[in-house]
């Protein structure tokens, strides 16, 4: 499957929607399927999320990929009631993405592995930010 940064986008833009500092697993999924009803999509791009550590368990005793479990026959079963939070790592990913321009250059890489979009992504906000504050 390939990665769709637009989706990976709208899955963060629901954490910061919230204005809690935690998200019901279960939240996130119906909010996304609100997106795109599209079960494959959205477990691909939580686990990729999960993976690179944008989002985490808000409780230490758990991590966020028990929030999907595959079962022998094939199908997903959901953690509903499962607490999530956006890291520090995912807070800035989001800041990338959420600017428009940055979001822009990110699509037209073409196939880049995640890690490297998300550094580039940084990168590129970090210039942003540098540039409005006069500092470069």
């Amino acid at each position: 499957m390939k990665l769709d940064i637009e989706y990976t986008k709208n899955m963060l833009q629901v954490f910061a929607d919230s204005e809690k500092a935690w998200l019901g697993f279960g939240d996130l999924y119906e909010r996304m399927k609100v997106v795109l009803d599209d079960d494959e999509k959205f477990i691909f791009h939580y686990k990729l999320l999960c993976d690179d550590d944008l989002i985490a368990a808000f409780s230490e005793d758990r991590i966020a990929s028990e929030g999907v479990t595959l079962m022998r026959a094939g199908n997903y079963v959901i953690g509903s009631a499962f607490p999530l939070r956006l890291t520090k790592n995912g807070v800035d990913f989001f800041g990338a993405l959420n600017e428009s321009e940055i979001l822009k250059k990110l699509k037209t890489i073409p196939t880049a592995a995640f890690s490297v979009l998300k550094s580039v992504g940084i990168s590129l906000l970090e210039s942003y930010i540098k540039k409005q504050a006069g500092l470069e």
